[in-house]
């Protein structure tokens, strides 16, 4: 207390005048002087049309035909599997008990057209017999379509003509894999082009707000890693409702960014970008010290 009387003694008085005038200057000016609000983000440049490719059943990859880069706008197969599961022995099996449910049933029948004459009961046991094997064919019969769906599922086929955008593909061969295991991605690089924007969820916030409040869509500038020099506009086209986890252990939120191919001076599915979605005008102080404040009421008031 006796050094702050110092601040206000007379010989004091214009310096300590003119420092709060500086701090009053410098807070007006950041609340009063507006700015562009933009939150920054990484990703990737994508075709928006593009499939992944999963393993229908289990099985060992046998043959993969296809490789990284490789054109299936004509041929559409891009893998076969074998199965582990004695598929072949299934089918063996159900074949031969049909074929020989076949050759009991034309035996009773060509018994039921015999000359011989049979007791009502004689013939009412062996068409009783007769609908219990047709029965059991009809069973087999549906068995065997589902193995023969199970044996088409083992050829990997291609739902979209396209590109194969998957690095190392024939690593594949030889490989068991499991039912629902990603195996490759299609792209149809002819098509529009996005970018998939990885979003910290603390700023998804905002992004939500201003496209509320705005009745366009909001500006995104963006840089590609493999041209550093130009900047490249688009627009948000769809945020993420649901978070995820990145590889650098942060939590974040998809944006998509709808853009214009034409304007790039390449086009190379998983091209690393920088990008800026535009937020709207808020004051200087707000756009460079939003991480502060937000800090200050998440992690300090709110546990007050």
């Amino acid at each position: 207390l006796g050094k702050l009387r110092l601040v206000v003694a007379a010989r004091n008085l214009p310096k300590t005048a003119l420092i709060l005038l500086g701090v009053a200057g410098l807070a007006a000016w950041l609340t009063l002087t507006p700015a562009q609000f933009e939150l920054e983000g990484r990703g990737t440049l994508e075709p928006t049309t593009r499939r992944e490719i999963f393993a229908a059943i289990d099985g060992t990859i046998i043959a993969v035909p296809v490789d990284n880069g490789h054109d299936v706008a004509d041929v559409l197969f891009l893998a076969q599997m074998r199965d582990t599961s004695a598929l072949d022995v299934g089918v063996a099996d159900l074949v031969g008990r049909k074929l020989a449910a076949r050759e009991r049933i034309a035996a009773l029948e060509r018994a039921l057209l015999s000359t011989q004459r049979q007791s009502p009961e004689e013939q009412d046991r062996v068409s009783g017999k007769l609908f219990q094997l047709n029965k059991t064919v009809d069973s087999i019969e549906k068995q065997l379509e589902l193995y023969a769906e199970k044996q088409r599922q083992l050829q990997i086929e291609s739902p979209i003509a396209g590109q194969v955008m998957t690095w190392q593909v024939q690593q594949l061969r030889h490989r068991p894999v499991r039912q629902g295991q990603a195996l490759m991605t299609i792209v149809d690089p002819t098509g529009d082009w996005e970018l998939e924007v990885q979003m910290h969820e603390r700023r998804i916030g905002h992004i939500k707000r201003a496209a509320a409040g705005s009745d366009q869509a909001l500006p995104v500038v963006f840089m590609l890693a493999t041209h550093p020099g130009q900047e490249f506009t688009g627009y948000v086209k769809q945020i993420g409702q649901v978070a995820d986890t990145s590889e650098a252990q942060e939590t974040t939120v998809v944006v998509r960014v709808a853009i214009d191919k034409v304007d790039l001076p390449e086009l190379r599915p998983g091209t690393t970008v920088t990008a800026r979605v535009q937020c709207g005008r808020r004051s200087l102080g707000y756009v460079w010290l939003h991480d502060v404040f937000e800090f200050v009421q998440s992690q300090v008031l709110f546990r007050l």
